[in-house]
């Protein structure tokens, strides 16, 4: 059960979030209202991010020990925070970007602006209604399956019957997986392979003590009020990463980041035309997670050794379940993902007038890296369970913080 300071922290941090683009009373904002929503003066919303950053700081850390939690619920959970913790704090940064980019080039009365404003809204309150789910409820909130605890039993059920319905689900879920994880990976690999491979690699590379001269040299000649947005941008930016690394685990995440970047370049090699990025995700997807081979030997596994029916439709039950509980944490990533490319298309285009901007391009490319490489790992501890299988084939540790469907088919037929 989380404690008491961490659902104060909670709720410190949603509301900072909820009233972030709102205009304060007694201050007119800078804009008309558009599809009721109205840009709050760039002055205050500097404050305001600056203040949400530190909160941010907090909550994060928090969410983060749960990852290591006993209980599997618990641990869901902390990934579905910090996912959507990720992804609010991408969004904002790049409306800050926006609204830096706005005041330098002294576009204030921007129409645009309230838009901008009320779009972040509706993604942001989108974002709070899964961080304010209860953390013990793990991935329920989220879900249209039940999640079948040990011990539940399905009587009444032959034994062929069951062994059939098993692998029957299984070839479901493996699908609905491997689908999944190309469908959100080809959102990363979209802004990756738009860069400049010379950037690209920038990013593999890039080091944490690099970070505070990419932050100078992004707001470099400019007013004290464009700083600060500017600034706390790449603070919440690179919050965002430390929700990312924290997923990922820090001791991996320099190996993962140049694992996923040996597989974009080759990708690249195969990448003919713009528009075939899903194809490329769902062929490293192939590659990866080898479901076909799992499959094969699952069936093989159930027709042998499964002769208990209600386990056999119990660990059914549980893995028609992975498939949505993986396709819930997708749909965080992919929020990331979509606020990253706004925040990269941005960022070139800046560049173009204002050189510094370039910079903060390669901490942008590390963080979607990282993600892709996530968006990955997890697909495949949703399939195997078998971290040590993935480690031989890739020599990376990935995470392993559920028990996916070839683990859910092994503990069924043990019973």
């Amino acid at each position: 059960m989380p404690d008491n300071s961490y659902q104060e922290t909670l709720t410190a941090y949603t509301a900072q979030l909820r009233g972030l683009f709102a205009a304060p009373p007694g201050v007119a904002p800078d804009e008309v209202v558009v599809r009721g929503g109205a840009a709050v003066p760039a002055e205050v919303l500097a404050e305001r991010a600056e203040q949400l950053t530190d909160i941010s700081r907090q909550l994060g850390d928090m969410s983060a020990t749960y990852l290591e939690a006993g209980d599997m619920a618990l641990r869901e959970a902390a990934e579905m925070k910090l996912l959507a913790q990720a992804s609010a704090e991408m969004e904002i940064a790049l409306s800050l970007l926006q609204t830096a980019s706005d005041e330098a080039q002294g576009r204030t009365g921007s129409v645009t602006r309230a838009g901008r404003a009320a779009g972040s809204q509706r993604a942001i309150e989108a974002l709070v209604g899964v961080l304010e789910a209860p953390l013990e409820e793990g991935m329920k909130p989220f879900i249209d399956v039940p999640v079948l605890r040990g011990g539940e039993k399905i009587e009444g059920i032959d034994v062929d019957e069951a062994r059939q319905a098993l692998k029957d689900q299984v070839r479901r879920s493996l699908k609905a997986i491997s689908r999944q994880a190309g469908k959100t990976s080809s959102l990363g690999l979209d802004t990756l392979l738009s860069l400049d491979p010379t950037l690209l690699k920038q990013g593999v590379s890039l080091a944490s003590k690099e970070v505070g001269d990419v932050i100078e040299k992004l707001v470099k000649g400019f007013n004290e009020l464009v700083k600060r947005l500017a600034t706390s941008a790449m603070r919440l930016l690179l919050q965002a990463y430390d929700w990312v690394l924290a997923l990922i685990g820090k001791d991996t995440e320099a190996t993962a980041r140049k694992k996923v970047h040996e597989w974009i370049e080759e990708l690249r090699q195969s990448h003919t035309q713009a528009g075939d990025e899903e194809g490329l995700a769902d062929k490293l997807v192939d590659m990866l997670f080898t479901t076909q081979k799992i499959q094969e030997e699952l069936g093989r596994q159930i027709d042998e050794k499964g002769n208990d029916a209600p386990a056999l439709a119990t660990a059914a039950e549980t893995i028609k379940s992975l498939g949505s509980r993986y396709e819930a944490k997708a749909g965080q990533m992919e929020s990331f993902f979509k606020a990253a490319k706004g925040a990269n298309s941005l960022l070139l285009a800046l560049s173009a007038k204002f050189p510094g901007a370039a910079a903060a391009i390669p901490v942008v490319a590390v963080v979607v890296l990282s993600l892709t490489g996530y968006t990955l790992f997890s697909g495949y501890d949703h399939v195997d369970t078998s971290s040590a299988r993935f480690f031989d084939r890739f020599q990376i540790n990935i995470p392993d913080r559920v028990e996916g469907v070839s683990g859910s088919v092994t503990k069924a037929l043990k019973a």
